[in-house]
């Protein structure tokens, strides 16, 4: 018996599921499952370290507190169902380039709110040379496998990332009533983002 026979040749130890999903290189299929919020984001230097601050678009931004080597970014954030790891996350999304392509699917009445349906963006390139594509795919009911785990979370409020705490309820112990936007997956009963907050 040699000392690589132990496990299987390439194994590696999995990741625990973060709560956040990434855009990753290649394909990023996702359902978004309510509505986002919208805001501006940026990071500051604390005792604890880095920290991102969230500001919801009618909150003034003290200036000084922003790192000089950071920008002040518009953010949409939503909770998801990551099609990859089959699983629910936080999908946060600052690339200018994707909020304006989803913008425009959600403006078209062919499509509408971005709810009814799912989403695809392809990410390609490194560094300054990234790119995205957004494709949404044809308008069909939330499968209610993921619905009924969207609603299995009671105490997810997605609004808890102004005051950095967590999504998912996990570390709140005050707050026993929550808001929740729970989606059909039906195209006319989908909530609709405000694109009045968008800010372009």
């Amino acid at each position: 018996m040699t000392k690589d026979s132990f496990l299987p040749e390439g194994y590696e130890v999995p990741e625990a599921p973060s709560k956040y999903m990434r855009l990753v290189k290649g394909i990023n299929k996702f359902r978004i499952l309510s509505k986002p919020i919208v805001g501006n984001k940026y990071w500051v230097d604390t005792k604890e370290g880095r920290k991102p601050v969230r500001k919801r678009p009618d909150e003034n931004i003290d200036l000084e507190e922003v790192d000089r080597d950071e920008q002040v970014k518009h953010f949409w954030a939503m909770p998801v169902w990551n099609y990859k790891i089959g699983a629910i996350q936080v999908l946060e999304i600052t690339q200018r380039s994707v909020l304006k392509e989803i913008y425009n699917i959600a403006r078209d009445s062919d499509w509408g709110s971005p709810l009814g349906y799912d989403i695809a963006i392809t990410k390609t390139g490194d560094g300054m040379e990234t790119r995205y594509s957004v494709s949404p795919k044809p308008l069909k009911p939330v499968d209610p496998k993921i619905k009924d785990q969207f609603d299995a979370l009671k105490s997810f409020d997605i609004n808890r990332l102004f005051d950095n705490g967590d999504p998912f309820g996990e570390d709140e112990k005050n707050d026993p009533t929550p808001t929740q936007t729970v989606i059909t997956g039906n195209k006319d009963d989908a909530t609709e983002i405000n694109l009045e907050d968008v800010p372009f």
